[in-house]
């Protein structure tokens, strides 16, 4: 009965794994290990900050980056399984010491360039810190979000969630904002993300 019990929760489990496995994964970085670092123009002076994981939205994957080493604290990865259809996410971070740290907003690595998906991000809110543009409505001079720090290849466009801006980005090209956290403050982040995904 034991064994009858075990090969239909590793059925189970290979679904579920094969079920997230064929869908995209959009991703989220907190960037921690940074020191000086230059935005919009401006060298930015940072000390370098340790976070735990907190909480995570159902089906969403938070992990240090062990390729980090001895560092791997200073930087979180969080991994979305999303369709080409707009979900909200959710989850959330401990700074262990004040600092600053760079959302860096992407997709998920993939060994040839031409599966490196792209997805659309629109309505960032952030609670326990501040985050500026958050539905990326304000445009500069050069239709960009201002606010952020955007890749020339990023494409900024009306797909949005609400209103009429939102951004497509893949691993390679990203868009990054720094943020000022507090020693032991949790900071969540909420977003809406979808794949673009040709049916």
């Amino acid at each position: 009965m034991k064994l009858k019990k075990r090969l239909v929760w590793l059925i189970c489990m290979a679904v579920v794994g094969g079920a997230m496995a064929e869908e995209p994964l959009a991703r989220i970085d907190i960037n921690g290990k940074i020191e000086n670092i230059e935005i919009n123009g401006k060298i930015e002076n940072c000390a370098m900050v340790s976070m735990n994981l907190g909480s995570l939205d159902m089906g969403v994957i938070g992990e240090q980056c062990a390729w980090l080493n001895e560092n791997k604290d200073k930087r979180l990865s969080f991994k979305f399984p999303v369709s080409s259809e707009w979900k909200k996410y959710s989850f959330s971070f401990t700074p262990k010491n004040d600092g600053k740290v760079i959302l860096e907003v992407m997709g998920n690595n993939a060994a040839n360039d031409k599966d490196k998906v792209w997805f659309w991000f629109d309505n960032f809110t952030i609670v326990g810190a501040e985050i500026k543009n958050g539905d990326f409505e304000t445009t500069n001079a050069n239709g960009r979000p201002a606010e952020w720090v955007v890749n020339d290849k990023v494409i900024v466009g009306g797909n949005a969630q609400s209103g009429s801006v939102a951004v497509k980005v893949n691993h390679d090209y990203r868009v990054f904002q720094m943020m000022e956290v507090k020693a032991g403050i949790s900071v969540t982040v909420t977003c809406w993300i979808k794949a673009d995904i040709v049916k």
